[in-house]
């Protein structure tokens, strides 16, 4: 017997912005993802060389701006001189004109016949969505060596901007204890989808996390309930 849920009490965030139409992690791509529905934004984020707090899913630049370098090797304003459109392809269309998830050859994005899109960087994205629409923004996992740092200028970002108590922070448990020993009183969750080898039900005495958030990954939309 299968599982009924309740759609109309799920909330759908944008992972990285809509990353069927447009590059992940840019103005664009999060511009999009709220056009195209998505109740708030859900955004990957690490540190740069300068300590500067960047969204992007990738700590290697390869992936996103075709640069064999890693995000922490570069400072911020080389980073956003790269043009994060230039690998990215578009998806192949359905019948109905619905991607269909398979990679398709034209990079629509590509900067050599316009200007290029770039990574956006976390404080320009609060500045703008932050009491725009719902944010969530998730840290890496544990084997990430500016994990500690970037909590800590994370948090005090959120603070600058008044923001603690309207974005939540999905990060490991480890995390989330950190930030409230140092202190930090903005909503917290625990990711589940990084548990790093502990049980679910570490939850259950884990008192730094407000909400148990069951992360359901979908296509390019993350959804909690």
């Amino acid at each position: 017997m299968g599982t009924h849920m309740d759609i109309k009490n799920i909330t759908l965030f944008a992972h990285n912005g809509d990353c069927w139409v447009t590059p992940p992690s840019t103005m664009e791509s999060l511009w999009a993802g709220l056009g195209g529905g998505a109740n708030g934004l859900c955004l990957d984020v690490l540190l740069t060389r300068d300590k500067q707090i960047i969204c992007t899913p990738n700590a290697s630049l390869e992936h996103s701006c075709g640069v064999p370098a890693q995000v922490d090797s570069m400072n911020l304003d080389a980073i956003r001189k790269l043009d994060a459109g230039k690998t990215w392809r578009s998806s192949e269309l359905d019948s109905n004109y619905q991607p269909t998830g398979a990679q398709g050859e034209d990079t629509p994005w590509d900067a050599s016949s316009q200007r290029p899109v770039v990574l956006s960087k976390l404080e320009d994205v609060l500045r703008i969505f932050g009491r725009r629409t719902q944010l969530l923004i998730r840290l890496h996992d544990l084997t990430y060596e500016h994990q500690s740092e970037l909590a800590t200028l994370l948090t005090e970002l959120l603070n600058r901007f008044g923001l603690a108590k309207r974005a939540c922070i999905i990060a490991p448990i480890a995390t989330c204890q950190l930030m409230r020993q140092q202190g930090y009183h903005g909503e917290l969750a625990a990711d589940l989808t990084r548990m790093n080898g502990l049980s679910p039900a570490t939850l259950d005495a884990a008192s730094c996390v407000d909400t148990d958030y069951q992360l359901a990954w979908a296509e390019e939309f993350v959804s909690y309930f």
